[in-house]
């Protein structure tokens, strides 16, 4: 490792560390309005007895780690998916994961409680993630009757999306009460706010083991990376890697949206950052984008929580803001070094 890249993680590891220790501190609460000596007292004697202690322990700290996992994750899948497709716009909202999930969930939220009245989160969690995967299954199957040609792929990948938006808003517009239909809306645009232990045990689980799948496949994807021909030249077989790459996207994907609602950009721009800061080697990209998901995910949180006084924003909101104009601030930038647009 380069000394570059070493200041790199450096830098990101305490960032990642200010980061978690002081936003469970910001909130609609502020600072000032809370009595430190008596929180501090109660945290040493493991007692949940004061308001500001509950506020941080029970509801900030909860959502802030699934921010920093769910943030992880996106980032993982969004890399894997532009090296397996070799394309820097593809990501799992884009490709039709993510709306694969929302039609699901939105489907359970909606028809599901005309049917059953038992464990209703549980199934909403499953149709997510059933829908993900089922979605990623259609695309990879379509793309293999036009020989898994890349370009396709993503055609196929935005058809899909778009099939998936409208199915979602038809189920919506059926919804039988304006409930349905705020909490319906509401999933789509993403939220960190209830994700129970047993939530954060499968997200943080499916991080932690497709992590070390994807980082033993870091030596694969640097060759997809480069093109199918010289993959297949030196000795792999990237169809099969690709599909199995995607696959894995898909349920990492598929998990986390599961549980948060779709948060769009994450998966897209985090990649590129990452190889901007080290270079495209896959076993130091993946380690940035993992640091680097955590720590903007969880400030997208934070703003998402003080941005609205008494009131909070959707963290999907919160992202696609951040997120869309630096996306174009990343694409300028390299095509405005490669002499494709003049200033």
């Amino acid at each position: 490792m380069s000394k570059k890249n070493y200041r790199v993680f450096s830098i990101l590891c305490l960032l990642l560390v200010v980061s978690l220790l002081i936003s469970p501190l910001l909130g609609q609460i502020k600072l000032s309005e809370i009595n430190w000596l008596d929180t501090w007292q109660a945290l040493n004697e493991g007692t949940f007895s004061t308001t500001e202690l509950a506020i941080i322990l029970k509801l900030r700290l909860p959502r802030i780690m699934a921010a920093a996992i769910t943030g992880s994750g996106l980032a993982l899948a969004g890399l894997v998916m532009q090296a397996c497709i070799q394309n820097p716009l593809a990501d799992p909202y884009i490709l039709g994961v993510s709306s694969g999930a929302t039609a699901g969930a939105t489907f359970a939220i909606v028809i599901l409680p005309t049917l059953i009245t038992s464990h209703l989160s549980v199934m909403i969690a499953f149709s997510a993630f059933l829908g993900g995967i089922l979605t990623t299954c259609l695309i990879l199957r379509l793309s293999h009757w036009f020989k898994n040609q890349l370009i396709i792929l993503i055609l196929i990948g935005v058809v899909i999306n778009s099939v998936c938006q409208a199915l979602t808003s038809l189920f919506i517009y059926k919804a039988p009460n304006s409930e349905y239909v705020k909490s319906a809306t509401y999933w789509t645009m993403g939220s960190l706010v209830g994700i129970g232990n047993q939530g954060l045990g499968l997200m943080a689980g499916t991080l932690l083991i497709l992590t070390i799948y994807f980082f033993k496949q870091s030596h694969v994807l640097d060759l997809l990376l480069l093109g199918n021909e010289q993959a297949e030249s030196l000795g792999i077989e990237s169809q099969i890697y690709q599909r199995k790459l995607m696959l894995a996207s898909a349920v990492l994907t598929s998990v986390l949206v599961s549980q948060t609602g779709v948060i769009g950009f994450i998966g897209l721009i985090v990649p590129h950052l990452a190889r901007k800061l080290v270079g495209n080697k896959h076993q130091l990209v993946i380690i940035t984008s993992l640091l680097l998901g955590s720590i903007l995910l969880i400030w997208a949180d934070c703003l998402a929580r003080i941005v609205v006084k008494n009131s909070e924003l959707p963290i999907g909101v919160v992202t696609s803001l951040i997120g869309a104009p630096l996306f174009f601030m990343i694409i300028l930038d390299k095509y405005k070094n490669q002499g494709g647009v003049s200033c």
